[in-house]
């Protein structure tokens, strides 16, 4: 018998993780950001699990959201930092076995390691297996949001407080745009989406073309 398909909602991982992973700007605009994605990963069937170690994949697939998140910010404006892979894993209470097994390893620290190393040697399981999953990550956000320049748009949008916990008030584009993107209505359909971000498209500086040319690249690694 087929075992029981389970979604690792949105909802859940505010439940287990917070402000842990998303709250780069303290206005919580990279942490909606980042729901808009999540909202779209359990339509496309990428946060569903079975098993517990496809749950950490769906736990990683968040992680490797939230290191996205902090490298676009590092690169575009230098307010992302190093992400604390272990704190982050540790917050969520998982496994570091399962975690190796994703990439197809194991974790067997040797047993005269103190606790530091042996976070050391769960920092680059996590690495490993965050690498594993970015590619992929990449190629459905780029689809999700109708290619890499409104993936990019997206994220820069993101750091000039795009996507505010607050509805605006007397200002109906904006109401409606605002109304458009907490419903997720935005993705999906790139002549609207298209509407909200042609500022940030037409509007070209040196930070923006450097970080344009990152996405471009498929957002490789920054720090490791």
């Amino acid at each position: 018998m087929a075992a029981h398909k389970m979604t690792f909602t949105w909802e859940d991982a505010q439940k287990i993780s917070g402000d842990l992973l998303f709250d780069i700007y303290g206005d919580h605009s990279d942490r909606n950001w980042a729901r808009i994605v999540w909202k779209s990963m359990e339509r496309r069937g990428l946060a569903d699990f079975a098993t517990p170690e496809e749950k950490h994949r769906a736990l990683l697939r968040l992680i490797t959201l939230a290191v996205i998140c902090q490298e676009f910010c590092y690169i575009a404006w230098k307010e992302g930092e190093y992400p604390p892979l272990v704190d982050w894993a540790d917050g969520m209470g998982m496994d570091p076995a399962l975690v190796a097994r994703i990439t197809g390893g194991s974790f067997a620290p040797p047993l005269e390691l103190d606790k530091d190393e042996e976070d050391l040697v769960y920092e680059e399981a996590l690495k490993k297996a965050v690498e594993h999953l970015r590619p992929d990550l990449f190629r459905q956000m780029a689809d999700m949001f109708g290619g890499k320049t409104f993936l990019f748009a997206s994220l820069w949008k993101m750091g000039q407080n795009g996507y505010p916990d607050t509805r605006p008030e007397n200002d109906p584009a904006a109401v409606r745009e605002w109304d458009q993107w907490r419903n997720e209505e935005l993705l999906g359909n790139e002549a609207e989406f298209a509407e909200t971000v042609t500022g940030v498209i037409n509007e070209v500086d040196p930070e923006k073309a450097e970080t344009f040319d990152w996405v471009d690249a498929g957002m490789p690694a920054v720090w490791w």
